[in-house]
């Protein structure tokens, strides 16, 4: 299923810079230069139109996107899979747990766009299990649910910053204001990620 979504990537990514740019300016209009923004809106826009109009490459994307999620259905509803018991779900759980606190403790060593992105995907990870396997909408799963899906927001929105200052690298205001935002949502991330992933992983709870 991640796969899936990954075949899916560069149909969103303009739309993704698009909506990063605009956040951006939202924020603070006074601190970007008209100009320079309105040229890369026109350079983004044109960007998008163009991937939409690529119907092959479109058409592939779907393809296997469509494909992989098939495959995922199929093997959720072969007998063994579905008549898996707690114990090896638990035990998984708390594998994608300690696999997180690996990606934030090497995030917090080395805060590079690509440890970030995959301490963003482990936390993802570790939300779709809670919503998937156990429906995590209330009590303590359902906090650690919300906590993360701001967690992956947070991350999620400095990934698409990184991705717009590597597009718009010649814009020097543009960077000024893309890096003072992304050390804001750092911080926050980090404040978050302290909380979710205090604990030991042999003590994460089976909600």
């Amino acid at each position: 299923m991640r796969d899936a979504s990954r075949a899916l990537a560069p149909l969103r990514e303009a739309r993704s810079l698009l909506d990063a740019l605009g956040a951006l300016r939202a924020r603070d209009p006074a601190a970007l230069p008209g100009a320079a923004v309105d040229r890369l809106i026109r350079e983004l826009r044109d960007e998008k139109r163009r991937v939409s109009r690529d119907r092959e490459a479109r058409s592939a994307a779907i393809v296997t996107c469509m494909r992989l999620l098939r495959q995922s259905l199929a093997r959720a509803q072969q007998p063994d899979f579905a008549a898996m018991g707690a114990k090896p779900l638990s035990k998984g759980m708390r594998r994608i747990y300690r696999k997180g606190r690996r990606a934030l403790a090497e995030a917090r060593s080395r805060p590079s766009p690509e440890a970030l992105h995959e301490w963003r995907k482990q936390a993802k990870y570790l939300l779709n299990a809670l919503e998937t396997l156990y429906g995590a909408r209330n009590g303590k799963s359902g906090k650690l649910a919300r906590r993360l899906q701001r967690l992956a927001e947070r991350l999620g929105d400095d990934h698409d910053l990184d991705a717009l200052a590597r597009h718009a690298r010649r814009a020097g205001l543009l960077q000024t204001a893309i890096a003072r935002r992304r050390a804001g949502l750092q911080k926050k991330a980090f404040a978050l990620g302290r909380k979710l992933y205090r604990g030991k992983p042999r003590r994460f709870p089976a909600p």
